[in-house]
């Protein structure tokens, strides 16, 4: 997390023409539309509109893979209308799911092998994170296995 809220947004960049983000939170319950000039500009939008407050260490993601956004640069060569995600400390990236795909096929060619695969993948992941960041966390503390039976996947938490 190298964007925190000293460092994220404070180069003074501006953009030639202002640009539009959808910006959201980690939840995706709050959604917003934003007109900005700058990285700084989107970031203390999104805390205002977001509800966070300015003391708040904060982040930036891709909300369709959660790549981190911390450089002027980088958010100019998003196209308009990218879905943006604000966090917030402690906060970890995580995909869109529904109960439609998880066990069954979802229609949509992302077959729910694939997808629990992912998530599980998603979950260990934020496991070791987390795990690094407080130290408080075993590996055992959230065991999931990954069941094929059938030609269905399912994640079993145990």
């Amino acid at each position: 997390m190298s964007g925190d809220k000293n460092t994220v947004g404070n180069s003074g960049h501006t953009f030639k023409e202002g640009r539009t983000f959808t910006i959201m939170d980690k939840f995706r319950t709050t959604e917003k539309v934003v007109f900005v000039w700058s990285l700084r500009d989107l970031i203390q939008q999104g805390r205002e509109l977001l509800g966070y407050e300015a003391e708040e260490e904060v982040w930036l993601v891709l909300e369709e893979d959660g790549t981190e956004v911390d450089e002027d640069e980088y958010l100019e060569l998003l196209p308009e209308r990218t879905a943006l995600m604000l966090l917030v400390r402690n906060q970890l990236w995580s995909p869109t799911l529904t109960a439609q795909g998880c066990f069954f096929d979802n229609g949509s060619g992302f077959p729910s092998n694939q997808l629990a695969a992912a998530l599980l993948n998603h979950l260990q992941r934020s496991n070791a994170l987390q795990a690094k960041c407080s130290g408080n966390i075993e590996e055992d503390d959230f065991p999931v296995q990954l069941i094929q039976e059938d030609g269905v996947s399912q994640l079993k938490i145990q």
